[in-house]
């Protein structure tokens, strides 16, 4: 394993083509046992989301862009062709829905994003992208950039993001997100006692207050083009993502390489030292396309790398917390019923994939 700082996952990114599509979504999620929190609408009032959060800290952004006549939204004056133009410049804007991003906690306090663009300057000058004039990017990472939501409540919640450069979009490198007011304002912890609440402490992630006993991420898969002329972008991408996370083994394959990543609850909790099977590093996987359905959903993405696959946590059913909800199932037949509604829905919903890992 590298000397690097192992980044804590913070959030990954599931977008869906209409705010319908969102609802369906969240039915979807909540009937297989997730509980979900709505969050409401952001700062740029260009998209609404709502929230899986899981144990480890960790938790999936379901999000979808607003119409310009959306209902309770304030355009405040704007035009449709102002607000059609700020949704063309949007960092997602065009995106495939599905699975679009992932995002990793701090970057700015921490000093991670300075660290890993200082590394890039002086390990990978030729990744880094040039401007007109010639002149070199001073990093793989953009100046951080304000954001915000108006939770349900009223809540006005602020952070600043930070993403790569434009021009090393086809890198899949995830952006990072730093909070300004406290992350527990962003993201509300599920209390064991009351499913619906969300309250502001974090809670152990060797429990689920989810019915379906989901603990949190085991790992992501991101898939990279394996046509002979996309060897060399994939050789940059693992260069790229060797700057940020540290690697599971110095003797990864040239065509698969795994990194890792430490998740929000162990973070704030100190260091992994005492590894458990809630607590262990999340893996993340870049490999090449290997079958013709990976190359097939790789060329609708528009050929560059892309997160393909997400691995939850789960509990076996006799380690489900009853007192979370009396309608925990086994979890086999929730995960092999999610399996059928992303086949049969995946065009209606853009579903990711997504594989349930049971803990022992």
């Amino acid at each position: 394993m590298s000397s690097l700082p192992m980044p804590a996952l913070d959030h990954l990114i599931h977008l869906h083509p209409s705010v319908a599509a969102m609802e369906s979504s969240i039915a979807l999620y909540s009937s297989l046992g997730f509980l979900v929190t709505r969050g409401g609408n952001h700062a740029d009032l260009l998209t609404t989301n709502a929230l899986i959060v899981l144990p480890d800290g960790v938790y999936i952004e379901l999000i979808a862009f607003l119409e310009y006549e959306a209902e309770g939204v304030d355009r405040g004056g704007e035009t449709r062709q102002e607000w059609q133009l700020r949704r063309e410049q949007h960092w997602w804007s065009g995106k495939k829905e599905g699975w679009i991003d992932w995002c990793l906690a701090g970057g700015v306090a921490d000093g991670q994003v300075e660290a890993s663009n200082a590394r890039a300057q002086e390990q990978a000058q030729p990744l880094l992208p040039t401007s007109t004039t010639g002149a070199t990017s001073p990093g793989l990472y953009k100046s951080p950039r304000a954001g915000g939501r108006t939770t349900l409540r009223g809540d006005q919640i602020k952070w600043k993001v930070t993403f790569p450069d434009d021009a090393l979009t086809s890198y899949a490198l995830p952006f990072w997100c730093e909070d300004v007011t406290p992350r527990s304002l962003r993201v509300p912890s599920l209390s064991l006692e009351d499913e619906g609440s969300a309250q502001n402490h974090t809670r152990s992630p060797k429990r689920s207050a989810h019915p379906n006993g989901a603990l949190g991420i085991h790992s992501l898969l991101f898939l990279f083009n394996d046509d002979d002329d996309e060897e060399e972008r994939f050789e940059e991408a693992v260069k790229a993502w060797s700057l940020l996370l540290p690697r599971e083994s110095q003797s990864d394959s040239d065509s698969d390489s795994t990194f890792l990543l430490s998740t929000p609850s162990a973070a704030e909790h100190g260091s992994q030292s005492r590894t458990t099977s809630s607590s262990a590093p999340i893996k993340v996987q870049a490999r090449h396309a290997q079958t013709k359905a990976e190359r097939d959903w790789l060329a609708q993405c528009g050929g560059t790398g892309a997160l393909y696959e997400v691995e939850l946590r789960l509990q076996r059913e006799g380690e489900v917390d009853r007192t979370a909800s009396s309608s925990s199932r086994r979890l086999q037949e929730a995960g092999e019923r999610f399996e059928r509604l992303r086949s049969e829905r995946e065009r209606e919903l853009g579903l990711g994939r997504m594989k349930f890992w049971y803990v022992a």
